[in-house]
């Protein structure tokens, strides 16, 4: 549908209301930034997953290894040793340790919380901006133009940025509130995004390198420019990994240590998560179905298989485990199928749009595949929402996602809440979050379909208009 700035109310300025609620927003956020950090630094125990990366940082900083130490509640770091080699500067020592020159870990939660804040800022503003400017010069499906180059402020551009944000918020909050790591993953997806969209193709292989260097089931998403043929994409990717998982580890750590890291990560995480390995050091926090909140198709079969706690075995069986993996397949050729196989070019907003999509679907597809999925790892769904959040702009005026997608991003933030709430187990071990984010996966399915039969009408209808 064309849009001008006289008819189209998001180029408009932000109502006395609209800037009213932004400014609680922020207030809200400053607000749980104190909560943040009075339940991390100031209790008896320290809460959230935070001491657990600085731990680490720590350990590389004195050469401890970085797979045996633990936090104050005794958890182990699981990561990649990129991440650890990042948290450095803000390094926590355990009790008794040196601290000389390290910060005070009230400074290093403060720091977390900004710099996860600016993660987030900058994911939905590279997206946002990418979208906005391959819209303003680009055309729809129909042929006609589709401008998107509303003012800085307006309506339009604050609701492209906010709605993904508030769509997420529940996973968001409780990934701040625990200081991990998924804010820097989606900005990394999200530069991932904008340089496929800007046809910088290398480099956007490099953020995904850097994503799969920080947590290792990012290499899932290898299948986008797989899929895509995208030799480019590829050899950035192939560098950035390179540099991220070998070069910058023996830098900081030397190539022996380095090397007993990967094999310390294989041994202990890698293997027994797959249900490989019978190594049970991580069980009773990680790879055992009943240490988390896990919300995996794996961890949700199990938990409703054998719903009474009391009785539940810790690991799943390998019908079951198998079991999953065929639904995984079946989620992952399903997005691959309706995307298409012919090589897809961007530079109009139809071709962005689709791209996103294919993107944002792929991502959940990780989540539920990954036999280890938290409740705050639905923070990822943002690139989707966003997608979502464009097709229905790119057909309609205004900022209304319209009675279908609002009540779709609603059940799914039930279905996140929820198990958050004490008391609330069903929810929590039958995976809520998990169906909520299925409906909203359901959702892109359906408008990527659509979009896809409608560009192919097009395509094959221009020979017929061009020979007439």
């Amino acid at each position: 549908m064309d849009g001008s700035p006289a008819t189209d109310p998001r180029y408009a300025s932000l109502r006395r209301g609209e800037r009213l609620a932004l400014i609680a927003f922020f207030v809200v956020i400053a607000l749980f930034a104190v909560l943040v950090e009075h339940r991390s630094a100031f209790q008896h125990t320290r809460k959230g997953d935070l001491n657990v990366f600085l731990r680490a940082g720590w350990a590389v900083r004195v050469g401890a290894d970085l797979y045996t130490v633990t936090d104050d509640n005794g958890f182990h770091y699981h990561y990649p040793p990129l991440l650890a080699i990042l948290a450095a500067p803000l390094a926590d020592p355990p009790a008794g340790a040196d601290r000389t020159g390290m910060l005070p870990y009230s400074v290093s939660v403060a720091v977390c919380y900004l710099l996860n804040l600016f993660f987030l800022a900058c994911a939905v503003h590279q997206l946002a901006r990418a979208l906005e400017r391959i819209a303003s010069g680009g055309c729809t499906a129909s042929g006609h133009a589709q401008p998107w180059n509303w003012p800085i402020g307006s309506r339009g551009w604050w609701a492209l940025r906010l709605t993904p944000i508030l769509a997420c918020v529940i996973p968001i909050g409780h990934t701040l509130s625990r200081g991990q790591v998924n804010l820097l993953l989606l900005a990394l997806f999200a530069g991932f995004l904008a340089d496929l969209l800007y046809r910088r193709h290398f480099r956007a292989g490099l953020w995904l390198a850097m994503a799969i260097c920080v947590k290792i089931i990012p290499a899932y998403l290898l299948l986008l420019p797989l899929w895509r043929r995208d030799g480019r994409c590829l050899a950035g990717c192939a560098v950035g990994l390179v540099l991220g998982l070998l070069l910058v580890p023996m830098l900081f750590l030397g190539p022996k240590r380095t090397v007993d890291c990967y094999r310390e990560m294989t041994r202990t995480v890698l293997l027994p998560g797959l249900g490989k390995s019978e190594e049970a050091s991580r069980a009773a926090e990680l790879t055992n179905q009943t240490a988390t909140e896990g919300q995996s198709i794996l961890t949700a079969l199990h938990n409703t298989l054998h719903y009474d706690l009391a009785t539940r075995p810790h690991k799943a069986s390998p019908e079951l485990r198998c079991l999953s993996y065929a639904l995984g397949g079946l989620l992952t050729l399903t997005t691959l199928g309706v995307f298409g196989w012919q090589r897809q070019q961007t530079g109009s907003v139809s071709a962005s749009i689709d791209l996103v999509l294919f993107f944002g679907l792929l991502v959940l597809n990780m989540l539920l595949i990954s036999p280890v999925c938290h409740l705050h790892y639905f923070s990822l769904l943002l690139p989707l929402v966003m997608a979502l959040v464009a097709d229905r702009w790119q057909k309609h005026k205004g900022i209304s996602l319209g009675p279908r997608l609002l009540t779709v991003l609603i059940l799914n933030g039930i279905g996140a809440f929820l198990p958050q709430l004490p008391e609330m187990n069903l929810f929590r071990d039958c995976g809520s979050a998990m169906y909520g984010s299925l409906l909203v996966w359901l959702t892109g399915i359906a408008v990527l379909w659509q979009r896809r039969t409608r560009e192919s009408i097009s395509a094959s209808a221009v020979p017929g208009r061009l020979a007439a």
